[in-house]
């Protein structure tokens, strides 16, 4: 590793542990969405948030299966915000919200989401904030292809979610 990516690696981390170790909850930041890709639809929505080959999900308190971070879209909410707001609150990670993926046979809708640069694959597990409210118990990196359908909580959208991956940047 280069002296740039260590530095750059040891910002990172600190940042997180400083905010992990937060017990109050800092104030929902605004929906952040590119605007060349904003769009009005209302839906429930996931955020594929790819860092180098990689895939950010989580896994929720009594389950060891990995989840796509996302929202459920209030009334009047586009499903752009839903998914900015439900990755927020599952990894308290404010990302931004690109390009439409998708749409899942549940229709819920697809984004690719962008962490702040910075982000390198360096970590495959971080530590959850102490002042999230969702039942995440774990964020972490993984290879979707190097996963089987039975390590996902919907296993059968294993394809549909290497498909979305794969639209990735």
């Amino acid at each position: 590793m280069t002296p740039i990516k260590l530095a750059r690696s040891i910002t990172i981390l600190m940042s997180i542990f400083i905010a992990a170790c937060r017990s109050e909850s800092p104030s929902d930041p605004v929906c952040r969405i590119d605007s060349e890709q904003a769009d009005n639809i209302s839906a429930n929505a996931k955020c594929i948030v790819r860092v180098d080959d990689l895939l950010l999900t989580i896994t929720r308190e009594g389950s060891e299966a990995y989840e796509i971070p996302g929202g459920i879209s209030k009334t009047g909410e586009s499903a752009q915000c839903a998914a900015h707001q439900g990755t927020w609150q599952a990894t308290g990670f404010n990302v931004e919200v690109g390009q439409y993926l998708g749409t899942d046979k549940d229709e819920t809708r697809f984004y690719e989401c962008k962490l702040n640069t910075g982000f390198g694959s360096e970590l495959s597990n971080y530590p959850v904030p102490k002042w999230l409210t969702s039942d995440t118990s774990q964020i972490q990196l993984v290879d979707p292809f190097n996963t089987t359908d039975k390590s996902w909580a919907q296993p059968e959208q294993l394809v549909f979610i290497r498909d979305m991956f794969n639209k990735t940047h």
